[in-house]
């Protein structure tokens, strides 16, 4: 089975924290730059996942059978194109914040 799939999926970041109040306090930065869908991924570790919810996932073939047209494989470039700039933007705002707390998450 052959399959031609569009993905568009955001930024990932994965951050290895010193303590769970550090990776506490890195969730609300993130939440705050936008970075909704964001967590907590090991309690052992104190490792937090930075990310949003904005992704693309479509099929466009299957077994050399096109579903779309050029019209929407273009409209779908635009989309995913703009989410990753919108991504980008987010990670901008991110690290603007965590340079601005950054005394604060290191006193922590």
């Amino acid at each position: 089975m052959h399959e031609v799939w569009l993905l568009a999926q955001p930024p990932i970041l994965h951050v290895a924290c010193k303590t769970l109040e550090h990776a506490k306090a890195l969730l609300v930065i993130a939440n705050e730059s936008g970075l909704r869908n964001s967590g907590i991924i090991s309690l052992k570790k104190n490792i937090a996942r930075i990310t949003s919810s904005e992704r693309i996932e479509t099929l466009l073939a299957l077994n050399k059978k096109v579903f779309v047209n050029k019209e929407y494989i273009a409209v779908l470039a635009q989309k995913a194109n703009e989410k990753f700039l919108r991504g980008r933007e987010k990670l901008r705002k991110f690290e603007e914040e965590i340079e601005e707390a950054k005394e604060k998450l290191l006193s922590l």
